[in-house]
């Protein structure tokens, strides 16, 4: 579907009940849930004449054109889990005008109906009044009242009924009614978390390194450190609630400031945003992102005069920690920011020197932020083909402000993804640095560019030099940790892309550069369980980086099963060779060999050594890549093609076997390859 359309339908949301539990305990068997999830769940929304919108996560969306299909469908789909005993949906449905729009949905109504999902209990279908006056004549459809709500970013307040369903035990319905003001939101905070997804924006600047040696457990949900914070989202509280950018203004600042701490895990804003909507309460949040402690606040900005709110919980138990309500001129609110930041420090009794350096764009206009701080919401969306809608945003805030060097420097990331060209990437990076020569941003935009110029020892000085002004900045981490990796310095990458995954764990990028790092350490088996983490988060379906992981891991025949869904035929040969070989059909390898030589061979030379040496033909790969030629790219590669492309030599996980050959090492050194210490 394409194009924009707005109507009136109904939105069901499902959740499966205790699934980051589940996951931190057995990943395997919460990988399998989603399956039978959806195993449930699509025929049925189909046969109901729904539409499956899409997954977030462990949740699905689906749209219908009627209300009693949407509640029929949500009430055969909790009696088929209730008969199949494997696990449990929270289910909330909700009518309203929403925009179709690319193959997605937007609006009030899908946000509505999510938060209504969040608040029922488990095995629970809950659906709103605009719901029920539609259904409540119907003669088999039970409902019953359960409370009234107010739901944040939501004028009105919201009756909520449930729908009985025979077979399943209603759960006793809440009669309350909810009040909502200035003075109660400070005390609501720490209960749930609701807004749109996230706008907003985190400049992680200097110092500050962590310990991550329990690394492991910490991604799978296990382990909380005593000093560590997320800073969540402050809630726009203003009468029209329109400065959300605002807030997400103030967050930036404070997650700037206390990233310079020395042994305070941070996490990063891509990450504790993407709470924004999901009424999560503070003990799921502390368990997902292994934190101890969350900030969080509101802002209410009307006039020239701000109030802000802001609380610090403990997220194992609820505890509060410090609250504090700021009103000041507007003026004044950078000031609110040292304020808060300080008082945090305080509260945590974590002690640093020196004074913090908070990103204020002091000198940028107002408007031009706002510009940026949406860029930025799409730019760090993960994997859901943003780029362009972002790369608007900032060519728009230099527009309006043409000093400012950070947006220059996103403007150019995205310029790289939107347009598949180095053209602009270089021409808005150079502006950035010119504007700011320490930019962390930008010295990693130039590193990247360096490096698929081929000048490697020069994008390592970037990656470097972009490193020691941004130690605390996963994009920064996970960028050079992916180019030292794929240097030959292979233990020194994995652990930056660890620090990228352990500070921004809800981030897919920062997956994905693990993977490859694990891969090129030959830790197969690490890297498949970030595989499918960051496929996860992504629900980018990878199925070449997985099946390349699957065969390097001795697991060929799983691997075969994945190469229909893969797109590139080129990829497809290569596969289809290193399977042969892997499931001992070696006559067959030779064959898919000889057809990829026949097509790709000139074109792909370092692909055919990676096939020589994997099926065991060292001799005749190291005498191609004596030759081989490495080639410029002149486009900004897939993610799949990170996993295996013919920049990568040192980086190639089929390459392990013969990296310590001279033979081997002559033909980097050839293509400038730094000299490693």
């Amino acid at each position: 579907m394409s194009g924009q359309s707005r109507q009136l339908a109904a939105i069901m949301f499902t959740d499966i009940v205790g699934y980051t539990a589940l996951m931190g305990k057995d990943e395997q068997n919460a990988f399998e849930l989603l399956n039978k999830n959806r195993q449930i769940q699509k025929p049925i929304i189909g046969q109901y004449n729904g539409r499956w919108i899409k997954e977030l996560g462990d949740g699905v969306m689906a749209s219908f054109n009627t209300v009693s299909d949407a509640v029929n469908a949500a009430i055969k789909i909790q009696q088929t889990c209730n008969t199949a005993k494997d696990f449990q949906l929270r289910i909330g449905i909700h009518l309203g005008e929403v925009v179709f729009e690319n193959d997605d949905v937007f609006g009030d109504g899908v946000n509505i109906a999510s938060r209504i999902q969040a608040l029922a209990p488990p095995g629970g279908i809950w659906i709103s009044e605009s719901v029920y006056n539609n259904v409540s004549n119907k003669i088999d459809i039970d409902t019953e009242f359960v409370k009234t709500e107010h739901l944040k970013n939501v004028k009105d307040p919201v009756r909520i009924y449930q729908v009985k369903v025979e077979g399943l035990e209603a759960p006793e319905p809440v009669i309350s009614i909810s009040k909502k003001s200035e003075s109660t939101d400070t005390r609501t905070l720490g209960n749930k978390r609701t807004a749109l997804l996230a706008i907003g924006a985190v400049l992680i600047l200097a110092s500050g390194y962590f310990i991550y040696t329990r690394f492991q457990k910490t991604i799978n949900g296990k382990e909380v450190i005593d000093r560590s914070i997320a800073v969540l989202p402050f809630t726009d509280m203003s009468p029209n609630h329109d400065h959300e950018y605002f807030g997400d203004g103030i967050a930036e600042a404070i997650i700037n400031g206390l990233s310079q701490i020395n042994d305070l895990k941070v996490i990063a804003r891509s990450s504790s945003f993407q709470f924004k909507g999901r009424n999560e309460d503070l003990g799921t949040i502390g368990e997902m992102l292994g934190v101890a402690t969350a900030l969080e606040g509101s802002i209410k900005k009307s006039g020239d005069k701000i109030r802000v709110t802001a609380t610090l919980t403990k997220t194992i138990d609820g505890t509060l920690l410090w609250s504090e309500t700021f009103d000041r001129n507007l003026k004044d609110y950078l000031l609110i920011q040292d304020e808060i930041t300080n008082m945090i420090v305080e509260a945590l009794k974590v002690s640093f020197t020196g004074e913090l350096q908070l990103s204020r764009h002091m000198s940028i206009k107002e408007e031009a932020i706002k510009e940026y701080q949406q860029g930025r919401y799409f730019h760090d969306r993960n994997g859901q083909g943003d780029a362009r809608i972002a790369l608007n945003y900032f060519s728009q805030a230099v527009k309006i402000d043409s000093g400012f060097a950070l947006a220059w420097a996103y403007r150019a990331t995205s310029a790289g993804y939107a347009d598949s060209t180095f053209t602009n990437l270089r021409r808005f990076n150079q502006i950035a640095m010119d504007l700011n020569p320490n930019l962390a941003e930008a010295h990693v935009n130039l590193g990247q560019i360096h490096w698929y110029d081929l000048n490697f020892v020069q994008a390592e000085k970037e990656f470097r030099i972009a490193l020691s002004l941004g130690s605390n900045h996963p994009r920064v981490l996970r960028n050079a940790g992916r180019a030292l990796s794929c240097l030959g310095l292979y233990q020194e990458g994995l652990e930056l892309c660890k620090k990228a995954v352990y500070l921004d764990p809800l981030q897919s990028w920062s997956y994905l550069w693990l993977t490859h790092a694990f891969a090129v350490n030959g830790q197969f088996n690490e890297a498949l369980t970030a595989w499918r983490k960051e496929n996860e988060i992504s629900n980018r379906n990878g199925f070449s980086t997985q099946a390349h992981l699957l065969v390097l891991n001795g697991q060929g025949r799983e691997a075969l099963k994945l190469v229909d869904k893969i797109n590139n035929e080129e990829d497809r040969l290569f596969l289809l060779t290193v399977i042969s070989f892997s499931t001992n059909q070696k006559g067959k390898a030779d064959e898919y060999l000889q057809m990829f030589k026949n097509k790709y061979g000139s074109t792909s030379p370092l692909a055919v050594c990676e096939m020589l040496v994997f099926c065991s033909q060292k001799e005749e790969a190291l005498q191609i890549l004596s030759k081989v030629v490495l080639t410029k790219l002149l486009r900004w590669p897939s993610p799949d093609v990170y996993f295996r492309s013919n920049l990568y030599l040192k980086g190639s996980p089929y390459l392990i076997p013969i990296r310590n050959d001279p033979r081997f090492k002559a033909a980097t050194k050839k293509f400038n390859y730094p000299e490693l210490k």
